[in-house]
């Protein structure tokens, strides 16, 4: 009888254990329950306010996008109005060549017809001056030379204002490459 009433003790023992471990363990259920929707809450609005903020950037970065655009845009617009004045300076420059070249051969002509009018004059005046008209040849062709060796300059003066315009246009730069140049320049090859 001892037996059973120990036997009956100790299952009853067991059985309050197990019911106290059975508590706990709802216990521990419901807060871990609690804490992961306090979590997940936690998470949602983290996450709203992570939209939110990525939202605000996009429109930031929208706005520094336009602005870039119009900045280019505008580097566009500057270029084409550059290269329409080096056009036209290249042009001017040719023409101005030209007009003093044909400047400077109408002077030789006229220089050249009035020394050789004033040659002719000497030799009527004085036909017996044949040493004169001598000296008077070497003058003319003297000139002749001086001149032609101006005209020579005029003309290396002009394809050096030539190879000055063509460097100037190689050297302007795409404006992406203006603006981006950070860009360009840690781009691999």
């Amino acid at each position: 009888m001892e037996d059973i009433q120990h036997t009956d003790d100790s299952t009853a023992k067991e059985a309050r254990d197990l019911l106290q471990q059975h508590e706990v363990f709802q216990r521990t259920e419901a807060m871990l329950q609690i804490f992961n929707q306090n979590q997940l809450d936690a998470a949602r609005a983290e996450l709203q306010e992570l939209e939110k903020t990525r939202e605000k950037n996009l429109g930031k970065l929208q706005q520094q996008l336009d602005e870039v655009t119009s900045k280019v845009q505008v580097l566009q617009d500057e270029l084409s109005v550059l290269q329409t004045y080096i056009n036209d300076g290249q042009d001017k420059a040719e023409d101005m060549g030209k007009a003093v070249l044909e400047e400077l051969e109408e002077k030789t002509r006229v220089e050249q017809e009035a020394l050789l009018q004033k040659v002719l004059e000497e030799m009527l005046l004085h036909q017996d001056g044949l040493k004169q008209m001598v000296i008077n040849n070497h003058v003319l062709r003297r000139e002749i030379l001086r001149q032609r060796e101006i005209i020579k300059d005029l003309e290396e003066e002009i394809g050096e204002l030539k190879r000055s315009i063509q460097t100037l246009r190689q050297s302007t730069r795409n404006p992406r490459e203006l603006i981006f140049a950070d860009v360009f320049l840690h781009r691999p090859k």
